[in-house]
């Protein structure tokens, strides 16, 4: 298993007197790459891919990157209302777990990523999820919103092959589509 720049996460805790590992939860919904994206995190298969329609991930699973990093991947919204309603309350226990160090509490998760998926073209299951579930139980400053295969929101038209990038038209459609990128509009 690689350390993807463990040395720089392990001095910035240090440096910071950071509780460590650092405790990432994914979240998104279901086939967002939650669990693609773990297994290209750590450079291997330590996640199982759902195929078909049938999701993988049922319940939180974490998976220890070093001594300085650890992500939760999360099962995905979107498996109708009794399924969203678990685990949307799965997600919410974990966000609002506690540990206990040194006779102070500190929340256990350190930082939230949300998955979209860029080929989607229904983002309200994410943004309900991230407004309802997530931004109740952590501070905004502690969320990121990460676009899964961006290159593929407009049927692959608007993004720049040869750089790796979205083109004008895209960001813009992204901003639309998002409160954030509305709000700088």
């Amino acid at each position: 298993m690689r350390t993807y720049h463990a040395d720089k996460l392990a001095s910035k805790i240090k440096q910071h007197n950071l509780l460590r590992p650092w405790d990432v939860l994914l979240v998104g919904g279901t086939g967002s790459g939650k669990s693609s994206t773990l297994n290209a995190i750590f450079g291997a298969e330590v996640a199982k891919v759902g195929t078909g329609v049938e999701p993988e991930t049922q319940l939180i699973s974490s998976y220890a990157m070093h001594d300085y990093l650890r992500i939760h991947d999360s099962a995905g919204l979107g498996d109708g209302k009794a399924a969203d309603t678990q685990h949307a309350k799965n997600i919410t226990a974990e966000l609002l777990r506690q540990c206990h160090v040194g006779g102070v509490d500190y929340g256990f998760i350190d930082m939230v990523m949300v998955l979209l998926d860029g080929g989607s073209r229904d983002l309200g299951t994410a943004f309900k999820l991230l407004e309802s579930v997530v931004l109740q139980a952590i501070e905004p400053s502690r969320v990121v919103v990460v676009i899964n295969q961006a290159d593929m929101a407009m049927k692959g038209r608007a993004w720049n092959d040869n750089i790796h990038r979205p083109e004008p038209e895209l960001i813009a459609l992204f901003r639309r589509k998002s409160r954030v990128g509305a709000k700088a509009d």
